[in-house]
């Protein structure tokens, strides 16, 4: 487990070093397919949350789901000037 997690972060400083994730067509890409993650398991979120802090479902969303949401589109809006 431990060389698995040494090898992971050798490979994303790597990655890293290449400088495409200075690209903002690179970033809006990654903005974009975390928010369809994020809506694509809303429903295992949602159960985590009540899992974990017995959030109710509102609550999950309002306060954690929906969130983060509001963050990424503000990103993806303004990834271009921001950068």
């Amino acid at each position: 487990m431990k060389n698995e997690i040494i090898r992971t972060i050798k490979t994303q400083e790597e990655f890293f070093k290449t400088h495409k994730t200075k690209e903002v067509r690179f970033r809006l890409d990654n903005l974009k397919k975390m928010k369809q993650l994020i809506l694509s398991h809303q429903n295992r979120l949602h159960d985590a949350l009540w899992a974990d802090l017995h959030k109710p479902a509102f609550e999950a969303y309002a306060g954690e789901i929906g969130f983060v949401l509001q963050e990424l589109n503000l990103q993806i809006r303004k990834v271009k000037r921001w950068s």
